[in-house]
Order: structure tokens, then C-alpha cells, then sequence
């Protein structure tokens, strides 16, 4: 069975080329099996890091649209950096602004012009996405390099806080946002989905499983899995996409 360590390495440089878009195809093709990952069972927010370094977008995001409230701003700051690598930067924005002052955002951007500087990578990011068609190698490993800086800042700080032990049960771990207050849900919702309108949808007939939702995705042109995946994944929601088993624990809290 592979170690976090050992995955860990099979997803950063020198073993692969750090893609800071997945764009102009999204979502991208993952880089290894995520079963890899989820095999790990370590704790849900490292989890999704190591899914948004595999370029696995809708693993990443199922698991983080179950943590998009305090007190888990590590998971909000990687839901913000996952739809930066999906190329939805107002959206990226929108979250790197609810983090900004918390930990695990300074340990990434230090300095009191840490959003400044978080911002204006961003702007550059969204300006490759306006010309992505016009080469310009130089700006593209720039890019890649803050890319994986930022991402290896947060994955440490992650590392530091919650360790790398394989994780039993993640009942305790997850914000429960029939929980949270119904106007914060609203904002968060809205959010998510007001860029991604989406045709109605059988959960039971269409989402036994990830493929299942790309496929989809791809026969229906949807522009994004992640607006997809929100309308269907709702709090009170049957959730019929398979889960790891340290994961399980979570339905049977919130059943």
C-alpha cells in the first residue's frame, strides 16, 4: 500500500509537471488513480489538497462542499485554489477574500499585502486564461512556480496541523451546513452556483459513481462539473457517490 509520502512525491515535480490551469479542458485527466488517495484515509481537508495536485477537480470538490464554513478555513482556502486551477477566478477570489486573515491563508501569502499579492496571481492567472492561446512560456513557469509555492505552503501547514496518520472515523471532521446559519448557506450556494445553470438531473439513474458524472457531463456539454455536482449534492440530499470508508462516518453523523 502506498504511503502518504510515496503519493505525495508521484504528484509534485520532478515526478510531475505542476499544471497550475486545468484549462482549456476541465476537468483535466487525473495524473494517478485517486483511489491512490482516498486509500490513505488521512484527514478530508489533506485529502482534497492531494485530489486538487491530482488534477481530480470533482473528487476534491464533493469532499470540500461538506466543509465550506468556519471553522474549517483551510478546506474554504482550498475551495477557493481549487476553482483557481478550474479557472474560475471570481469565484477563487471570492474565497481567497473570506480566508484572508486566518493561518493557513498568511502561511501561503505572509506580509500585511498578502491579498494584494494572492490577488494580483490571480489577475495574472486570469489574464493567461483570456490569452491562452497566445504562447508565452516565460509567464506559464512563473505561474506554475507561485502555483506550486502556494500549494506546498498550504499541504504543509495541513500536514502540521492534522498530520498525515491515517484517520479512522471523520465524523468530528466535517461542518454540517444544515447546521450553519441559513443565510450563510445561501451566500455559499449562490456562489457556487450562480455561473453554472444545469439541466435537471436523476441522481439515482446518473451518479453511482464519478465516471458516471463525467460522462455526463461530456454528453450534456455541461460547462462545469462543479455546478453540476452542486445542484445535485444538496445538505439534505441523498448522497449515492461512493465514499471511502473513513469518509462513511459522515453520512451516519448527518443522517
Amino acid at each position: 500500500m502506498s504511503s502518504y509520502e510515496s503519493v505525495l512525491s508521484s504528484l509534485l515535480p520532478p515526478s510531475q509537471p505542476h499544471i497550475f490551469s486545468s484549462l482549456p479542458i476541465s476537468p483535466h485527466k487525473a495524473l494517478i488513480p485517486s483511489q491512490q488517495i482516498s486509500s490513505l484515509e488521512i484527514h478530508p481537508v489533506l485529502e482534497s489538497a492531494l485530489h486538487i495536485l491530482n488534477l481530480d477537480l470533482p473528487s476534491a470538490h464533493f469532499l470540500l462542499r461538506h466543509m465550506q464554513a468556519d471553522p474549517v478555513f483551510e478546506a474554504m482556502y482550498l475551495h477557493g485554489i481549487l476553482h483557481r486551477v478550474e479557472g474560475d477566478i471570481d469565484n477563487a477570489r471570492a474565497w481567497y477574500s473570506d480566508v484572508k486573515d486566518q493561518d493557513v491563508f498568511r502561511a501561503a501569502w505572509p506580509g500585511k499585502n498578502g491579498l494584494d499579492d494572492a490577488v494580483k496571481f490571480l489577475g495574472r492567472i486570469e489574464e493567461r486564461k483570456v490569452n491562452r492561446g497566445k504562447r508565452d512560456e516565460m509567464e506559464d513557469e512563473e505561474l506554475s512556480a507561485e502555483s506550486l509555492r502556494e500549494m506546498k505552503a498550504v499541504i504543509g501547514f495541513c500536514e502540521g496541523k492534522f498530520g498525515t496518520e491515517k484517520l479512522s472515523d471523520a465524523s468530528q471532521v466535517w461542518v454540517s451546513m444544515s447546521e450553519k446559519n441559513s443565510t450563510e448557506l445561501i451566500m455559499y450556494n449562490w456562489r457556487e452556483t450562480q455561473h453554472f445553470p444545469v439541466p435537471d438531473f436523476d441522481i439515482e439513474k446518473n451518479c453511482k459513481n464519478s465516471d458516471a458524472l463525467l460522462d455526463y457531463q461530456e454528453t450534456h456539454k455541461v460547462s462545469s462539473t462543479y455546478g453540476l455536482r452542486d445542484k445535485m449534492v444538496k445538505p439534505d440530499d441523498p448522497i449515492t457517490l461512493p465514499l471511502p470508508p473513513h469518509l462513511k462516518a459522515f453520512l451516519e453523523a448527518h443522517d
